[in-house]
């Protein structure tokens, strides 16, 4: 995969450096060797354009661009003496270690023939976005952007170069337990003669960490926590490079793929152990490390060694929504980056491709790729809108994605594998679902019914804990509080059609999970609430009772309130819901949507019948996931109504 933005780097001058491309043309920098072998001997380097189809063998450069770009360090490019960032800079000198070290016992590159050739064993060239791209040229920008999957593919190498986040032996620790844990995996793979009697092997999954091996001592660990805290993982998706930390005369080499199982298998099997280390999961991508296996519907995927199994195919849309969570100077990035990637092909096959064009405003770019996705992937394109409290008052298309604004960490419609079907058979088969109305969006819906309390939750990762508070409160209490304050309450009734206690009905509500006849997730809230209340904790207990309540609520939970409704259902929603937001669901949308009314003054898009509304965003509301709505309106409780948004 490739890097999620350019690096805009004002220091580096227009000219004389950069001289006009050709089609199908690139830059490469050549990092020419230090003086005398000196490992932190002054950097400079030769600018070689080069021919996209044909280039000399070279690596790829990812890394921290660093926010102050007048924090430069001088280098010679071309003779000329030219400021680069800190932490280019680190990184220029890394490759030309990493390189130096790894060549010394293989063959030499194959010569750079020009005015100034210099020896081949000695050649260093590198590809790196800010010094190879000239980031003060819009037509150029664009046109490189649109090769940039081959350029990461052409790459010998991609060299992931961590920064300073893993100095002092932080590399050396983290290969070690890498290395260690791969000889495992590999043994582990191999049958034993009981399970070729049974014809199935053990998979490195199975692996059971001896408590030898995770213990909190074991400096490892700790340097894997260090490593996956890197601001790195929040800007650059890394399926086929190599992670390096390189001091002087070292360089210490490991597989971004390696790293992403043992991330995801601490997280999920030793969750209590990967917070007490550090080991954070949010930017490793384990729940979509491997987007080729889930091209079609119904497909399987690894995850943390897990074969799940998929509801929906992946579309252009969920990799776009995937890459909102890193970090990007650019917000037009957050589209053109990714444009290399089969799934764009896939969502533009039928119409005109999306060109890189750094001219156009972003928020055109973001409602033309909206337009292209609507296209593709239908109504569920709504559920990727998301707003904060500034956006959703902007006078702009709410239904515009903004993949700029991400308080949220996954959407609703696709959390834990479930397949929701809340907007099924609204209109009946053959119905039109969706029409887009100059700037408004057409859409048969159904009104379920408004907001009338929310609680705000916030997620503590370090803690393990979930909390609760709301409008009027100044501060925050734990679930069991909550849950136990919301069980005593005679104000708030609620309205399913199940006789349960409020407590289930909210460890459902908070877990996304619809009622299947047995109140297990209760069950799981206490041991959870029991959990963080003790002192003592029992890891295996955690991990294998209150674990999974924990882990599903803290991935749905986060960016969003826990709502209850007039009527008396409750739900999640946005953050930035308030008391007389609109509960929806429209035809073939997987989940509901929360809609905010606009006054009646403003024009309905062609037709004065239809208030116009805004959309706030996704929501989960219990008991309405798997199609009620339809029965609903079958029995004349709910009505169909068109719904227009702007």
């Amino acid at each position: 995969m490739m890097d999620t933005a350019m690096d805009l780097d004002d220091t580096v001058p227009s000219a004389p450096l950069y001289q006009p491309l050709k089609h199908n043309e690139i830059r490469l920098a050549l990092v020419e060797p230090s003086p005398d072998d000196d490992h932190d001997g002054p950097l400079s380097v030769r600018l070689l354009p080069a021919s996209i189809q044909t280039p000399p063998p070279y690596d790829a450069i990812s890394y921290v661009w660093g926010d102050d770009t007048t924090d430069t360090v001088p280098i010679l490019c071309d003779g000329v003496s030219v400021g680069i960032t800190r932490n280019l800079h680190w990184a220029l000198m890394r490759a030309r270690d990493h390189r130096r070290i790894s060549s010394a016992s293989s063959s030499p590159s194959p010569a750079i023939t020009d005015s100034n050739t210099i020896s081949a064993a000695a050649a260093v060239i590198v590809w790196a976005d800010a010094l190879c791209i000239n980031q003060r040229d819009p037509a150029e920008r664009s046109d490189q952007v649109s090769l940039m999957g081959r350029i990461y593919a052409g790459a010998r190498t991609v060299l992931v170069c961590m920064g300073p986040n893993l100095s002092d032996g932080g590399g050396a620790h983290v290969a070690s337990l890498l290395r260690g844990w791969q000889q495992r995996a590999v043994c582990a793979a191999v049958p034993t003669a009981k399970e070729k009697e049974k014809e199935k092997p053990t998979t490195w999954n199975d692996i059971a960490v001896d408590p030898i091996n995770v213990r909190d001592d074991d400096p490892r660990w700790r340097a894997l926590g260090a490593l996956t805290g890197a601001p790195w993982f929040e800007r650059v998706f890394g399926d086929n490079g190599s992670l390096v930390d390189s001091a002087p005369g070292v360089a210490e080499e490991f597989s971004y793929r390696l790293l992403r199982q043992v991330v995801a298998w601490t997280r999920q099997r030793r969750p209590e152990f990967a917070a007490y280390m550090g080991i954070g999961g949010l930017h490793i991508h384990d729940w979509w490390s491997d987007w080729s296996q889930l091209r079609e519907a119904g497909g399987s995927v690894g995850v943390g060694g897990d074969v799940v199994q998929q509801p929906w195919h992946y579309q252009f849309l969920d990799l776009l929504d995937h890459g909102a969570l890193l970090r990007c100077r650019d917000p037009r990035d957050r589209v053109y980056a990714f444009l290399s990637h089969p799934l764009a092909a896939a969502a533009t096959g039928g119409g005109r491709p999306i060109v890189p064009d750094y001219g156009k405003p972003v928020l055109q770019v973001f409602r033309e790729t909206t337009v292209i996705l609507l296209g593709d992937s239908g109504v569920r394109t709504l559920s990727s809108v998301e707003h904060d409290e500034q956006t959703i008052e902007e006078d702009t298309l709410s239904w515009v994605v903004r993949w700029d604004v991400t308080p949220t960490f996954n959407n609703v419609w696709s959390s834990h594998n479930q397949q929701y079907r809340a907007g099924a058979g609204i209109i009946g088969a053959g119905g039109e679902s969706l029409a887009l109305d100059g700037d408004y969006i057409r859409v048969e819906g159904v009104v379920l019914d408004s907001i009338s309390a929310v609680f705000p939750v916030k997620v503590v990762p370090s803690q393990l804990q979930i909390l609760f508070t709301s409008a009027n409160a100044d501060h925050w209490q734990p679930l069991a509080q909550f849950a136990s304050e919301l069980e005593q309450s005679t104000s708030m009734p609620f309205g399913h059609n199940i006789s349960t206690v409020k407590a289930a009905v909210l460890a459902h509500t908070l877990c996304g999970l619809p009622w299947d006849g047995q109140d297990h997730q209760t069950g799981l809230l206490r041991a959870y609430s029991d959990y963080v209340s003790c002192e003592g904790r029992n890891r295996v207990d955690f991990a294998q009772v209150a674990g999974p309540f924990y882990w599903r609520a803290e991935s749905l939970c986060r960016g969003r309130a826990f709502v209850i409704t007039s009527k008396g259902y409750c739900g999640l929603a946005p953050r930035i819901c308030r008391p007389g937001d609109i509960c929806a669901v429209v035809q073939d949308g997987a989940v509901p949507l929360l809609l905010r009314p606009l006054s009646s003054g403003v024009d309905g898009g062609g037709d004065g019948s239809v208030t116009p509304k805004r959309l706030v965003g996704e929501m989960y509301l219990h008991g309405f996931m798997e199609g009620l709505a339809a029965s609903m309106v079958c029995e004349g409780m709910l009505r169909k109504e068109l719904l227009s948004i702007r």
